[in-house]
């Protein structure tokens, strides 16, 4: 049992359901059931009662549920002592290339730190890792529209969400050499005729929604950069990121196209544990992206 665990018991029982918790938790309905097995079994008695209409805590399931949230609470505490808060810049981020390069221009410019890590994981396990401690600041971006999920979630794992860059175009990615390369602006339409990739969480679907999407058969979800440059590059595939001002380009050998019908706009946002302030690295990370960027910040 480790502290991730903690915190998918204490999802199934706000949503009352396995199925919407691992929707919640970015997980599969299989892999969060198996969790709650395994620690049922570590700790000798049944958490949830399960019925055809979703899942309760028993009895002692509630005075287990109330000594994690104790756990974690102390745990937070603990981290919120003065001088605990370690130096190094510790991130959890969506897929961002504008967060990427932010954060080595940063580092570039006003000195690393040895501990200074960057990881890219889907927006919940953001969250995740920042409620566990393995990171200090959880950067996030989404379907403008879309925050009160993301509030709701963050305040589900005792976390505050604070908006940082407002209302930044979605553009279209693809090779260099792809038939709509050189467009001026592209439409629901001309996307329609080709196949997409995206990563498989859960603004990805958001999106995909939106762009009406979601049952397409030429779609194809990946889990990490390395594949998703992979299929961009191997043939027309097609996907959409939101690019900041003078991030620049990700690669010379993709082009970045306006969508323009319908047109979409996401925020950045950043995450930080209740009670705890930004370290003075903290602040200045996000001040310099502030300071690389010529969106409105709302």
């Amino acid at each position: 049992m480790n502290l991730n665990h903690l915190e998918y018991l204490i999802t199934v029982a706000e949503n009352g359901s396995i199925n919407r918790a691992a929707q919640a938790l970015y997980v599969s309905q299989p892999y969060l059931s198996g969790v709650i097995k395994s620690v049922e079994e570590e700790l000798g008695f049944p958490v949830f009662r399960r019925s055809s209409t979703g899942v309760e805590p028993t009895e002692l399931g509630v005075q287990a549920l109330e000594g994690a949230k104790r756990i974690l609470l102390e745990l937070e505490q603990m981290r919120a002592l003065k001088g605990q808060r370690p130096q190094s810049l510790r991130i959890a981020s969506v897929y961002s290339p504008f967060f990427m390069k932010c954060f080595l221009e940063m580092r570039a410019k006003l000195g690393a730190q040895p501990q200074d890590s960057f990881q890219e994981m889907p927006p919940i396990e953001c969250l995740q890792q920042l409620t566990s401690q393995q990171v200090d600041l959880a950067l996030l971006v989404f379907l403008s529209g879309t925050k009160p999920y993301y509030q709701k979630r963050a305040m589900e794992r005792r976390c505050q969400l604070h908006n940082l860059i407002g209302n930044v175009p979605v553009q279209v990615m693809m090779r260099a050499g792809h038939p709509l390369a050189g467009q001026e602006g592209l439409s629901l339409e001309q996307l329609r005729e080709f196949p997409f990739v995206f990563y498989g969480d859960n603004e990805s679907f958001s999106l995909l929604r939106r762009l009406q999407l979601g049952d397409s058969p030429n779609l194809i979800t990946v889990s990490d950069r390395g594949s998703f440059f992979d299929i961009l590059q191997s043939g027309d595939y097609l996907s959409v990121i939101a690019l900041i001002g003078r991030s620049g380009p990700v690669r010379s050998d993709f082009c970045y196209i306006p969508l323009k019908n319908p047109k979409l706009v996401m925020d950045f946002a950043y995450a930080t544990r209740n009670g705890e302030q930004l370290s003075e690295r903290e602040k200045q990370f996000l001040r310099f992206s502030l300071s690389h960027s010529i969106a409105n910040v709302s």
